[in-house]
């Protein structure tokens, strides 16, 4: 199922006013081609799958990856807030991801990614499904992104919410 969402332009994100990518006003209707928005949640799904494909290489330390590989789809103003509560900014995840490499031996997967569409903003959620030394996690992910063809992978990534979640749920 494809929820469609408009943000109007005076919304702020985190305090800051909201990329000039994300400033064009929304159309008067949120109607799309079935096809359109099929592909446009396709693609969400392979961003997601891929980013998350990244972080498990990384995290292993396996191949040729770089860490601009993340930080380039990262907004300059781009936050994430961690199951446990805790924010961080694109510079301090960015730290923090760059530290990790060749860690650890775990495996993420992601599934169920459901797309909110806008013609300049996507909202989306999609679950992250971690083992680590014999113990898995799961969580529920709320990312905000923006179209934007400056990025190597066509995404900007705005912010990004992640809830611990049961994983029969």
């Amino acid at each position: 199922m494809i929820y469609l969402t408009v943000i109007p332009d005076s919304a702020i994100t985190h305090g800051h006013p909201l990329p000039t990518v994300m400033r064009r006003r929304a159309p008067q209707t949120s109607r799309k081609r079935s096809s359109e928005v099929g592909d446009r949640e396709r693609l969400f799904a392979v961003e997601i799958t891929d980013l998350h494909r990244f972080f498990e290489q990384w995290f292993r330390g396996e191949g040729e990856r770089t860490i601009e590989e993340f930080t380039d789809r990262l907004d300059d103003a781009f936050t994430i807030v961690d199951p446990t509560g805790h924010s961080h900014t694109k510079q301090q995840i960015a730290h923090l991801v760059e530290s990790r490499r060749g860690g650890y031996d775990v495996t993420i997967t992601t599934s169920d990614a459901h797309l909110n569409i806008d013609t300049a903003v996507m909202v989306g959620t999609y679950r992250e499904h971690h083992r680590f030394k014999n113990e898995s996690t799961s969580r529920l992910a709320t990312v905000v992104m923006a179209a934007d063809s400056d990025t190597p992978t066509g995404f900007r990534w705005l912010s990004v919410h992640e809830t611990w979640i049961d994983e029969s749920d």
